[in-house]
């Protein structure tokens, strides 16, 4: 967990050719996840015809990936112009973010279907969908009214991965 926290913290000064941390930019890089989720559903959604993975996640489709590329492209773009940055820097780290989202999304898509869970979405939620289901499938019981709607009958089979 803290690998990661640090190489995200350590994000906004790869970004910034001047080396000076801006926490402009790490906001900025979340509104690129999030323009990457909201456009690929949206467009999935309105224009999906042909599916992606249908034996791992039904509902994902081509359309819904490109138009995911293309909101985090825009949104990339908007935030080197935000920041005065470079916007090649910024448009990797779009494409990038977009690759690996769908990537992630497929690969608990593959975990939940290894252990017959439909919906993680019935666990707490947060940010991140996989954090979520984490969380309330830990080894430590969770005392919310959110975990026992979860169901841990459920949650326990993928502590055995």
């Amino acid at each position: 967990v803290a690998a990661p926290v640090a190489l995200m913290l350590f994000l906004p000064l790869l970004l910034d050719a001047g080396g000076v941390w801006n926490p402009r930019a790490m906001c900025c890089f979340f509104v690129l996840i999030w323009a990457n989720d909201v456009c690929a559903y949206l467009t999935g959604m309105s224009f999906g015809r042909r599916k992606l993975f249908e034996r791992i996640s039904p509902k994902k489709t081509w359309e819904g990936f490109f138009g995911g590329i293309a909101g985090a492209l825009l949104a990339g773009w908007g935030a080197s112009a935000l920041l005065g940055a470079e916007a090649w820097r910024w448009l990797v780290l779009a494409l990038v973010v977009a690759v690996t989202g769908v990537a992630g999304d497929l690969v608990e898509s593959m975990f939940k279907r290894s252990v017959e869970l439909k919906d993680s979405g019935r666990c707490p939620a947060t940010a991140a969908g996989s954090t979520g289901s984490m969380r309330c499938c830990s080894r430590l019981p969770l005392r919310s009214r959110a975990s026992r709607r979860c169901g841990f009958s459920e949650c326990k089979k993928l502590t055995l991965l």
